[in-house]
């Protein structure tokens, strides 16, 4: 099997490369016809394919890419090392592909594995098959030949006189069986049959096992490429669909060859692959559109491999410009004979094969500029050592170039936009009808005429400008909705001066004045006189002027190099030169881009080893960076808020990445760090809110603090192996992210790690994890950790990380099951205590796929799927009804979306009967299968007046046509009994119709409580205890109490130990009175007390700007107030009723605990002048307390002040006694009223 491995990791590797790299830039998508109507794509057509749409597209042969492919062409010197270049590198540059709207990605793949079974190409998959089966044959060949004929001389060809007989058959089994030839064991006997002697049953018999071999070696490298999760889909399907027609083609060589066909004796077995390839290829290719045409346009182009583009930039731009000629001619012929289909046979496919053509070579037209300017870029930075001399201008020449080729481009493109609106606009005016009547107005239509055209010049045109005549006049038909002749041609009077084609590009060649003609043949002419400028627009412009730079000399390499300080040009795409006035550009300097606003794109050269700090910071129009594979650092908030970024490649020389260097690049998608790179700083990547993947390379060992926070839309990242540390906040707030796999060599996550990633439900944790910081915020259900309970226990947590989360222990991946239509796909890991495992790493279902109606992935009908606006409207109530004539039962399954607003607004199902099935309000139908019996379900969504929410969408619609046999049941609501509560048996309810079939039973609670319990030492200030609690349910209780033990350690006034004021030392504060205080640490309370010789009404609060906190005490410092701001934003106010001969304690500080300031403080009291008769104690009731307060005094254990007096009084005879104390027994019991 070593020889299976090694191919297989060819082919992977060959495939792999392939579906990396796609000509992406012309790339088109078939619905962007076929979901269009079919009227508007059959106008579409009409209109393309008449004179007008054909003179859109021009002569091939005049673009750009043509012209310089041309000529490279001409040059002995590029053609001579092109062939030196191939002779080194064509074993390992893979058969150009394409994808677009005449192939689909998976086909191109199909295309890919056929290619590599090319024999013409040495160290392929095939050569290496055939090499280790044909020594296997031979082998077999010579090992039964030993057996016959004599070992020490054998001669093979005496074989040839033996006929086969029965026992020659025997024996040939038996040597298959020696050999392991299994395959060919039950075949031998009518292999045997067709031979003339031994020596063709021999070599017969080798080659059917051969053959067998070969179709095996194929399979389990196809099987291989399909069973890998990590290739893509499309690569995974084509595979898969491979091994079959692989399968049966082999099949038909087999049979052959049983039959005794001489096939096997004439040929080698590399005729006999190929004629087994070859016996499917037309059935495969029949089934690929447009197949051939891409295949036939593509062999020997070698423009995909990452090697291609390693080598010497001529051979890369000359393979470029000839795969982009080559296929704009293949395509431009496609294109060509689709429209000659079209206008032979006008029905909708031929029409929408036409488009998908049309849309397709517009792209590879405007593909050709960008390889043009990729080609001045090379240019502009290339030294001349590294060029032929075939193309011969300066820095500034190819930047003006560059200028031109856009400018080119970008008057194509909207060449384009106008035709296409011109399209749309009209069949807008005249066929918004349903296609019958369209194609019928079309063939009927009355011509609108054309009175007249008024021309008009709205823009200055001066000497060498060149452009879209539109842009510079202004044209006005009469009557406004003529149609016909907005596609009237422009002509020029003096064409040596002005220059125009007949869709209105210009060139204008000298001053003067001119006149332009606009006409269609005759029939309608206007015309407008010009005047062309003699001062040129764009003066030439010394590009070098626009770097400002200082230099430094290099003791390495022996020179001065120069380092660019700032940037003070314009420009939009900007080459950065390779060298200024001789020095060589080696560093970009710190902030020399800063906010260069209008810069779109930049192109860093080979040579510069630095990217300073902050140095592209806030450029935000920039959209593209190209860098150069000598840049070794990118410093600090490098690119930071360059908003307009969509992607960037970080080449394999980079070793270091700053801190914020991408941060709040809102628009980059993807970000790929190469093997090189060892440090990458925090915050790096942080708040790029579009970025959707992350590839990370295995030098990182670390992921710093917040690298990744705030990437809203980033769903994927991987974590290579290596990774010891995750920082603080690396992930949070990373809301689309569903699944992370952290590698088994990370020992710590941080603090907040994954905070606030809303969608990450599971997550897994290597048994080499030591320390987890603080996890708040974390919406986890379910953690898989790799090691024991006893492991997960001794982990250092900063929290009780995981309190919602269920932690699953010895957790091992399964399988991965792949998502449907409806159901989401998911990761299977085992677990320990969970006898059905866990599910984990959720990818969302794939949604249905319609065409005319039904789904092409599971069958069901479009028609089910019904749906609420998307939110419902306010005081709605509507239905929506599901029939299906004969149904047993229905099965609705509602989408995860689904959400009412709750206590509000409802979902009511009802039966075929009309009875109410459920009543749902807020998340309650989130996800959930309701089965209704019957053929009918109704759906009815009421609201009110208020807010409104998403709704409902139905995913899933099932209908029964049988009873159910509950052929699948499955236990629910089981629940355990514990200590606190009673246990459930669960109830058995049936997998399909939800029915419950049994119920279950209640187990008593066990009362057997776990308890644990904890010392509570007494304080200076407060009392100790034991506290038991069960540690399975709430219940607790307290005892052993111990007296505080009073030993305050005062300083200042205040305890060390609880804080507590020594009252005897603290300020009294006198009623109606101010203080103002001073705090002069964070956080300090100053203290005062206050004893009332009446009861009454106390007003404690602050007054000024400061922001502060007020407290109120008894004397046992016991709280018994507490205010932030009363009224006011920052004073507080506490008013409270206090009794008299009491102590209170007041307090104040600053609010924050980290200020300090001054402010005033104000207590003001209102006494209550009504005393109650027989409150003694001022607690505000007459109680037996107040009795017993009296007998004290009568015993003169206490003493009165004059209001208890005469409260105390309660018989009314002016003294105090024990009579006054029966008053008030009596009057508690009832037997009087009142008291005197």
């Amino acid at each position: 099997m070593r020889g299976f491995k090694r191919t297989i990791s060819i082919l992977l590797s060959l495939l792999i490369i392939l579906s990396v790299f796609t000509t992406a830039p012309f790339t088109v998508n078939a619905e962007q016809t076929t979901d269009l109507s079919p009227a508007y794509v059959a106008y579409q057509a009409k209109r393309y394919s008449d004179p007008n749409g054909q003179n859109l597209f021009g002569d091939a042969s005049r673009t750009y890419a043509q012209t310089y492919y041309n000529q490279m062409k001409k040059d002995n010197k590029v053609i001579s090392g092109i062939t030196i270049w191939e002779a080194a590198h064509i074993a390992t540059s893979p058969t150009y592909s394409l994808e677009s709207g005449l192939i689909t990605k998976k086909d191109m793949y199909k295309l890919a594995i056929f290619d590599m079974l090319d024999l013409s190409e040495s160290d392929t998959f095939v050569s290496n098959l055939l090499d280790m089966v044909n020594d296997s044959r031979l082998s077999y060949i010579v090992s039964v030949s030993k057996s016959i004929c004599d070992p020490n001389d054998i001669n093979v060809s005496e074989l040839k006189n033996f006929e086969v007989n029965a026992e020659y058959i025997n024996f040939l089994k038996e040597s298959a069986k020696l050999a392991k030839a299994f395959d060919v064991v039950d075949k031998i006997s009518t292999i045997a049959s067709g031979c003339k002697n031994l020596y063709e049953a021999i070599l017969t018999t080798a080659n059917y096992q051969a053959i067998s071999d070969m179709k095996n070696g194929t399979k389990e490298v196809l099987s291989a490429i399909y069973a890998d999760t990590s290739n893509p889909s499309e690569l995974r399907q084509a595979a898969y669909e491979c091994v079959n027609n692989f399968g049966d083609g082999f099949d038909r060589i087999l049979n052959t060859v049983s039959t005794g066909s001489n096939l096997c004796l004439n040929a080698t077995l590399e005729t006999i692959f190929k004629e087994a390839v070859d016996s499917i290829w037309s059935e495969i290719i029949s089934v690929i559109p447009g197949g051939k045409v891409v295949m036939t346009a593509a062999k020997g182009m070698r423009v995909l491999s990452n090697a291609v583009f390693a080598m010497d930039d001529t051979c890369r731009i000359y393979y470029q410009f000839e795969a982009d000629v080559t296929l704009e001619q293949a395509v431009r012929n496609v294109m060509n004979n689709a429209r000659c289909d079209y206008i032979q046979d006008n029905n909708q496919d031929k029409a929408i094969a036409y488009m998908r053509a049309v849309e397709m070579y517009k792209r590879i037209v405007l593909q050709g500029y960008d390889y043009t300017k990729e080609m001045l870029e090379i240019k502009a930075n290339a030294p001349a050592t590294k060029w032929f001399d075939w193309f011969n201008h300066d820095y500034s020449e190819c930047m003006e170039l560059m200028e031109g080729v856009e400018s080119t481009k970008s008057n194509n493109q909207k060449l384009y936009k106008q035709f296409e609106d011109w399209v749309h606009s009209d069949y807008i005016n005249l066929y918004c009808k349903d296609y019958n009547e369209t194609i019928n107005d079309f063939n009927n239509q009355q011509t609108i005429k054309t009175d007249s055209v008024t021309l008009t010049q709205i823009k200055d045109i001066n000497v060498g400008d060149s452009g879209y005549i539109y842009d510079y006049i202004m044209k006005t038909c009469q009557p406004e909705n003529s149609t016909e002749y907005k596609k009237c041609y422009f002509t020029a009077e003096n064409k040596d001066a002005f220059t125009i084609d007949k869709l209105g590009s210009f060139v204008a060649e000298s001053a003067g004045q001119v006149t332009l003609i606009y006409d269609k043949g005759g029939e309608l002419e206007s015309s407008v006189t010009i005047t062309v400028g003699s001062s040129p627009t764009n003066n030439k412009h010394d590009y070098y002027s626009d770097f400002k730079y200082s230099t430094f000399y290099n003791n390495s390499q022996q020179r001065t190099e120069a380092t660019i300080t700032e940037y003070t040009g314009s420009q939009s795409n900007l080459i950065i030169p390779y060298s200024i006035d001789g020095y060589i550009v080696t560093n970009i300097g710190d902030s020399a881009f800063y906010g260069c606003t209008s810069l779109t794109s930049i192109n860093i050269p080979d040579g510069v080893t630095s990217i300073g700090d902050s140095t592209f910071k806030s450029c935000t129009s920039l959209t593209s960076v190209t860098v150069g594979n000598s840049v070794t650092s990118i410093g600090y908030s490098a690119f930071h808020d360059c908003k307009s970024l969509t992607n960037i490649t970080i080449p394999d020389s980079v070793i270091s990445i700053g801190n914020y260097a991408f941060s709040g690049c809102s628009s980059l998608t993807s970000i790929k760090i190469p093997n090189s790179v060892t440090s990458i700083g925090d915050s790096t990547f942080s708040f790029c809110t579009s970025l959707t993947s992350a590839t990370v390379e295995n030098n990182i060992t670390s992921i710093g603090d917040s690298i990744f926070c705030g990437c809203t839309s980033l769903t994927s990242i991987n974590i290579p192996d290596g990774v010891t540390s995750i920082g603080d906040f690396a992930f949070c707030d990373c809301k689309s992210l569903t699944s992370i796999n952290i590698p088994d060599s990370v020992k710590s996550i941080g603090n907040f790690t994954f905070s606030y990633c809303t969608n990450l439900t599971s997550i897994n944790i290597p048994d080499g994890v030591t320390s987890i910081g603080d996890a708040a915020n974390y919406d986890l259900s379910d953690v898989l950790f790799m090691g024991s309970k006893e492991q997960w226990n001794s982990i250092t947590m900063e929290s009780d990380n995981f309190s919602n989360a269920a932690i699953h222990y010895n957790a091992e991946y399964i399988k991965t099951v792949e998502p449907d239509c409806t159901n989401k796909g998911y990761d299977l890991y085992s677990c320990s205590e969970c006898e059905n495992g866990v599910k984990a790493n959720f990818t969302d279902a794939l949604g249905h796929n319609f065409v005319n109606g039904i789904c092409e992935r599971c069958g069901k009908d479009e028609l089910d799927f019904i749906e609420s606006l998307h939110p419902y409207e306010n005081d709605t109530d509507e239905k929506w009804t599901i029939h299906k004539n004969n149904a047993k039962r229905i099965a609705v399954v509602f989408s995860d979306k689904t959400e009412t607003e709750s206590g509000s607004d409802y979902i009511y199902i009802y039966d075929k009967d009309n009875e109410e099935i459920g009543c749902y309000s807020g998340t309650e139908l989130a996800g959930k299968r309701i089965v209704v019996q019957g053929d009918t379900v109704t759906i009815r969504l009421t609201s009110d007046s208020s807010n409104t929410c998403y709704g409902f969408d139905i995913t899933d619609v099932k209908p029964y046509y049988e009873e159910c046999v509950h052929s699948e049941t499955e236990l629910i609501n089981v629940r355990e009994a514990g200590c606190g509560w009673e246990g459930y048996t669960g109830d058995v309810r049936c997998v399909e119709c939800q029915e419950i079939l049994s119920y279950g039973k209640y187990i008593d609670a066990t009362e057997e409580h776990s308890i644990i319990s904890e010392i509570i030492p007494p304080t200076c200030g407060q009392e100790g205890y034991t506290h038991h609690y069960c540690e399975n349910c709430d219940y607790s209780y307290d005892d052993n109490y111990v007296d505080a033990t009073g030993n305050h350690e005062f300083e200042n006034g205040i305890c060390k130990i609880c804080g507590q004021p020594d009252i005897d030392c603290l300020e009294n504060f006198k009623a109606n009175d101010t203080k103002n205080i001073e705090i002069t640490n964070g956080g300090e309370f100053k203290y005062f007390k206050f004893t009332p010789n009446k009861n009454g009404t106390l007003n404690f609060y602050s007054v000024g700007t400061c922001d502060t906190y007020g407290c109120l005490f008894d004397s046992e410092m016991t709280e018994l107030a507490y205010n932030d701001d009363g009224s006011e934003d920052y004073n507080f106010s506490i008013t409270y009723d206090v009794i008299a001969g009491k102590t209170y304690i007041l307090a104040c500080r600053m609010y924050s605990s980290d200020t300090i300031g001054n402010f005033n403080t104000v207590l003001n009291f209102e006494p209550d002048d009504t005393a109650l008769i027989g409150d003694v104690d001022g607690n505000g009731e007459v109680s037996i307390a107040d009795a017993t307060e009296i007998q004290k005094y009568l015993v003169q254990y206490v003493s009165f002040n004059e209001e208890q007096l005469k409260v105390s009084d309660t018989n009314g005879d002016g003294k105090v006694d024990i009579k006054d104390v029966t008053q008030i027994q009596k009057y508690i019991v009832q037997l009087i009223s009142s008291l005197v």
